[in-house]
């Protein structure tokens, strides 16, 4: 099975997994979802600012900027379910909570793509030194940010008891 292929499966279970471990109710649900959404864009918009700025591409999509659409959604709905993990860190912990979330994030994310992009016939390609990776952890930390901040924003105070 092909990465897109895995990806665009696993996406609906890593939220549902998500959704039903942090026993989040359906506003926060839906404003998980609207983060996702935010997400996926943004992604999209950083890979062709990434693209644009030389530090990664995507060899074998055309232009090499982007990849399909249909994997952004899944990058997005995977990080909002993702991300309802970072609102239970948050409601339970405070902003150290929130800190911590977003640094593992962040870490996971890097990690990720430098093991997705060392692989043979990565879909994915880094330039050398240190600057590509610096603007992928900044892409990942930003991201997630956001994505939080929908969820503050239209699920409330994740301090707040139900």
């Amino acid at each position: 099975m092909n990465r897109l292929l895995l990806s665009l499966f696993a996406a609906p279970l890593v939220f549902a997994a998500c959704a039903f471990a942090t026993r989040a109710p359906a506003r926060r649900i839906v404003a998980a979802l609207a983060g996702g959404v935010a997400f996926g864009v943004g992604n999209a918009a950083w890979d062709l600012l990434a693209h644009a700025a030389g530090w990664w591409s995507y060899p074998g999509m055309p232009g090499n900027a982007v990849v399909p659409w249909f994997w952004y959604a899944a990058a997005g709905l995977s990080a909002a379910g993702i991300s309802l993990l970072g609102w239970r860190a948050w409601r339970r912990f405070g902003t150290r909570g929130l800190a911590v979330f977003l640094g593992l994030f962040t870490l996971y994310g890097m990690l990720r793509d430098w093991r997705v992009a060392s692989a043979a016939g990565s879909i994915i390609h880094f330039a050398p030194g240190a600057v590509p990776w610096l603007a992928d952890g900044t892409a990942w930390l930003s991201l997630m940010a956001v994505v939080l901040a929908i969820q503050l924003t239209l699920g409330g105070d994740p301090r707040r008891l139900r």
